[in-house]
């Protein structure tokens, strides 16, 4: 998958359940003929909230000439990302040196600010589940997305697994943060919390799915 990807774009992200992808990435690495555990050029770096500091470490890291290899490469996995660590970001994305390539690795891009977006080269792992368009579904009536609550709780019951369904919540999170960051108005706070919420009772085993999920309809 990453095997000419890795050779072109100097920042990319590929969007998917972080545990897959990552192994995925370390064989896209090991196809360009790159030696993986113990190279002192290489990085993998997991986060669940990527913050403000977190930005600054990676930066930090990503300064100074590789040391046997002809590129650099930090990899860096997150279930969310600030704005503030994602404007840190812009400039050395923007302008980066030859000799350094990102690769980022988060559920979905939705969200993502779209000065960010449009620095990165965006792949999907292509062995994910497709997940419910959060554009669309935010764009639905009450009713309607109800109705596909219990499509992707149906997926869910059929065989499906929470990583889809903690992807879906995210995106809406995203996205209701990139609003109320446009706005500058807190209309979607409740909204914003409840998504929090119900990202956080998701890893609760005796948790329903489909209560969380319609408790964030409702919010919307």
């Amino acid at each position: 998958m990453l095997k000419n990807i890795l050779s072109t774009h100097h920042a990319i992200l590929v969007e998917g359940e972080p545990e897959a992808t990552l192994a995925i990435i370390k064989t896209g690495l090991t196809e360009n003929g790159l030696l993986v555990d113990g190279n002192p050029d290489i990085f993998f770096l997991t986060y669940q909230k990527f913050g403000i500091e977190d930005a600054r470490s990676v930066i930090e890291m990503s300064l100074g000439a590789p040391v046997q290899n002809e590129k650099k490469i930090i990899v860096f996995s997150f279930d969310s990302i600030t704005n503030d660590a994602q404007n840190a970001f812009l400039k050395i994305f923007e302008d980066p040196s030859p000799s350094l390539k990102f690769v980022l690795n988060t559920y979905t891009a939705e969200g993502l600010l779209p000065t960010l977006r449009s620095r990165l080269s965006i792949y999907k792992n292509e062995k994910e589940l497709e997940v419910t368009n959060v554009d669309s579904f935010m764009k639905m009536p009450v009713g309607e997305k109800l109705k596909e609550v219990e499509k992707i709780v149906k997926d869910y019951k059929d065989g499906g697994n929470k990583q889809v369904i903690k992807q879906f919540l995210l995106g809406i999170h995203y996205f209701l943060e990139e609003k109320i960051r446009k706005s500058g108005k807190g209309n979607d706070l409740v909204a914003l919390k409840a998504t929090a919420k119900a990202l956080d009772y998701l890893e609760d085993k005796s948790s329903s799915v489909k209560i969380l999920l319609e408790s964030v309809v409702l919010a919307l």
